[in-house]
């Protein structure tokens, strides 16, 4: 509902008017931050960036 939507666009950091380019380029961006393969080896920071990744993909196919 509008309340998903409100919530993937303040995950992706995109405003209400955002165009799927500007969408794409947050989620692009925030994956490249949060990926798992950045956390290193500590499994508590790997579950940490798989979540934020998940939650990513989430509000990117959210706002698709």
């Amino acid at each position: 509902g509008r309340e998903d939507l409100t919530r993937a666009r303040a995950v992706l950091g995109v405003g209400a008017n955002a165009a799927w380019p500007e969408i794409l380029a947050a989620f692009r961006g925030s994956i490249a931050i949060w990926h798992p393969d950045r956390a290193g080896l500590d499994p508590r920071k790997q579950r940490e960036f798989t979540a934020r990744t998940q939650e990513i993909t989430w509000a990117k196919d959210a706002l698709r």
